[in-house]
């Protein structure tokens, strides 16, 4: 379904600039993101200088990589009529590198296609969200809650303010993914 509506937007001639692919299954994400960028340029993104896949195995995506996608944006298409950059886990990504890739958002130039994919749209600041097109995909075996965070939520409602603090613990202990858990209660 996801890849239909944006195949509509090619055929109707109104590819957005951005988009924000939502899903759980980031690698299903990324496969979907390919397949998009494939038709947006009419070709394979194999071995295809217009394309540009920004995987890497770093923590965060640092400002430094969004100033070279910066200089690549500037240089028009090589063999087709669009440039497309996917940026796979847009959690990654810190702010000063947000705050970089935001004006590129805010200006980008007619080739140029930004493909951002995460698990939550919350993973990346509000101007960068008011920027994009957000497109959801059901990963094919529903959401995925961490069963600690199924309990939590379960007992909320059964027990006193402070046994819910205690939970407080799991939260310091997963702070670094505390956006994702919280948009899990949210969906849960």
């Amino acid at each position: 379904k996801m890849i239909n509506e944006l195949k509509n937007d090619i055929n109707n001639g109104n590819i957005n600039h951005a988009y924000f692919l939502e899903c759980n299954d980031e690698k299903k994400a990324l496969e979907e993101a390919r397949s998009f960028a494939s038709e947006i340029l009419g070709k394979s993104i194999d071995n295809n200088p217009d394309c540009t896949i920004f995987l890497t195995e770093e923590k965060t995506i640092k400002v430094e990589s969004i100033r070279d996608l910066q200089k690549d944006v500037a240089i028009k298409p090589l063999m087709c009529q669009k440039k497309v950059y996917i940026i796979p886990y847009a959690e990654k990504l810190n702010i000063s590198a947000q705050n970089c890739l935001l004006k590129t958002l805010e200006e980008p130039p007619s080739y140029a296609v930004i493909i951002l994919i995460s698990s939550s749209i919350y993973s990346v600041i509000n101007t960068i969200r008011s920027r994009v097109k957000r497109i959801r995909i059901k990963s094919e075996d529903g959401i995925h809650i961490d069963s600690d965070v199924k309990n939590i939520i379960d007992s909320i409602g059964s027990k006193s303010v402070i046994d819910v603090l205690k939970f407080s613990e799991y939260f310091e202990k997963n702070k670094d993914n505390i956006i994702e858990i919280l948009h899990e209660m949210m969906k849960y």
